[in-house]
């Protein structure tokens, strides 16, 4: 373990942290009799790069030699510190790497005004949760992980909203004010970064939900499937936004929808079991403390929640 140093990546070693990423994933995958995913490493993640330009120092390789052997990437929102990305190659597993990516990730939370600390990993994997509880971000919150693939035999039952809601694709950063406000009360913090992302994205549509003229949430609806995440400023509103945003993936023809439904939200679970959608796996969310009120809340991407 001597020889293995940790340093901060360039841009255009992210392609190589990415294929890390994806390895890594699968074989914990197939190690539990899960099945891999398919992907391509032709250049760069956009996601990557994003995280590595809002928090450079939190993105960090550790290398055997000149061969990367992990990668981590943690940034700060608000008061936040979040652990988006911490992954080891599958042949250094349980020899220490993830613990010393860890300790260095923490290192820019070094200021008194971080007081949360969080992460979502998979519950399949013990030791990443156990690594993480040693450092006082135990389990929170199941995050059971709804998906409906095209070419299932099931078909959705999604219903009209049946609240009087109109919707509208927005393409420009006007309504930001509304979402960073909903953001306080339903993530815990703003993050207008991540969403300035996500509308800089091609094929993603962010839709406002109004009930009248007032604004009542919002959703964003990801080309290769997710819708994530799902804002509502009143539980009230969810389910309709919830029925929304799938009538419209169908619409869109992606290949799967994906949402990702806190698990104490028994409401919301029960109303996407029902409509057809299928839990295929739970990840967990990990935290020195509770955040935000996720009655009203189906998350992003486990990367930054």
């Amino acid at each position: 373990m001597n020889r293995i140093s940790i340093r901060k990546l360039k841009d255009e070693e992210l392609k190589q942290a990415y294929r890390l990423v994806m390895n890594s994933f699968n074989a914990l995958r197939r190690k539990n009799n899960l099945n891999p995913m398919k992907y391509r490493a032709t250049r760069p993640d956009p996601f990557l790069l994003h995280l590595k330009r809002t928090d450079p120092d939190g993105c960090i390789g550790a290398f055997d030699g000149d061969r990367m052997v992990g990668y981590a990437s943690a940034i700060i929102r608000d008061y936040q510190w979040y652990l988006a990305f911490l992954f080891v190659a599958p042949g250094k597993w349980n020899k220490g790497v993830g613990r010393k990516l860890l300790t260095r990730s923490l290192k820019i939370a070094d200021t008194e005004s971080i007081r949360l600390f969080s992460l979502c990993t998979f519950s399949y994997n013990p030791a990443a949760v156990a690594l993480y509880s040693s450092f006082g971000m135990t389990p929170m919150e199941p995050i059971p992980v709804f998906m409906w693939p095209r070419d299932s035999k099931v078909k959705l039952k999604v219903n009209k909203p049946a609240a009087k809601l109109t919707t509208r694709i927005i393409t420009d950063y006007e309504e930001l004010g509304f979402i960073n406000k909903l953001d306080v009360k339903n993530r815990g913090l703003a993050r207008p970064e991540d969403h300035k992302f996500a509308l800089d994205k091609p094929d993603t549509e962010v839709v406002m939900f109004y009930d009248g003229r007032r604004p009542v949430g919002y959703s964003v609806l990801q080309p290769e499937g997710p819708i994530a995440p799902i804002s509502a400023r009143e539980p009230q509103y969810l389910a309709d936004m919830v029925n929304w945003s799938i009538r419209r993936q169908l619409d869109r023809e992606t290949k799967v929808i994906l949402i990702f439904c806190p698990g104490s939200n028994a409401k919301m679970v029960q109303h996407l079991l029902k409509i057809g959608m299928q839990i295929r796996e739970i990840n967990l969310l990990m935290s020195n403390k509770r955040f935000g009120d996720l009655e009203c809340y189906l998350p992003a991407n486990l990367a930054i929640f």
